[in-house]
């Protein structure tokens, strides 16, 4: 007479054990002929080992998600908050500079500029409202932002040319009530001229713009915690 395989030899058996192995094993144990004791102890070590080994996994899959804002360092909050205000490509550089101390370094590329007007109000723009957030961290005394993008020449070439450059200190920015100052009458362009340490603006750019008429925008508030 033939002797029928044991369920865990069938070809079912080996998928159910590889697919629910804990079950699996559970059901193999109690269906041996240890004794009682040996059962009970068996299957608590068998799922003592699944717990252990279920939250080892679920801990290094946090360590390997992204990080969260709480666990940025300073720089990268300031770098996504950058990027976040800043149109374009943006990179992020911290400095010790001699004249102006614990520096802030944007540089800012963007490949697009309808209008030389849009694009200097939304320099000024993104530059106080970036100002805003980061002037709140007590390690930076400066902020510098430069402006690219690229120049098409009367021969056709393409060229990447600094438009902007705008750099003021925590001092003067302090001064200043830039919420009451929104969608107002004051020109951006002569409040960096009168006190900003640095307002450099393309002469091709310069005399393309109504200077009387570049006022800041609107506010973006983005959390720095």
């Amino acid at each position: 007479m033939q002797q029928t395989r044991p369920w865990y030899k069938t070809w079912w058996g080996i998928l159910f054990i590889l697919f629910f192995f804990p079950i699996a094993l559970t059901i193999l144990i109690w269906q041996s002929k240890k004794s009682f004791a040996v059962k009970i102890l068996s299957t608590a070590a068998l799922y003592l080992f699944v717990l252990v080994f279920f939250t080892s996994s679920g801990r290094q899959a946090n360590d390997q998600s992204p990080a969260s804002s709480a666990s940025l360092t300073r720089e990268q909050r300031l770098e996504k908050i950058g990027k976040e205000l800043f149109k374009g490509t943006t990179l992020l550089s911290f400095t010790n500079d001699a004249d102006y101390g614990k520096m802030l370094h944007i540089e800012q590329y963007q490949l697009e500029m309808f209008t030389h007007q849009s694009y200097l109000q939304d320099a000024y723009t993104s530059f106080i409202n970036f100002g805003q957030i980061a002037f709140q961290d007590p390690n930076i005394d400066f902020i510098m932002v430069t402006y690219s993008t690229d120049l098409t020449d009367s021969y056709g070439k393409v060229t990447k040319k600094m438009l902007i450059n705008l750099g003021m200190s925590k001092t003067i920015f302090s001064k200043y009530d830039w919420d009451k100052l929104r969608y107002g009458s004051t020109s951006m362009y002569k409040a960096f001229e009168k006190d900003a340490e640095i307002n450099t603006v393309m002469r091709g750019v310069l005399t393309k713009l109504d200077i009387d008429n570049l006022y800041l925008g609107g506010k973006k508030t983005v959390n720095f915690q």
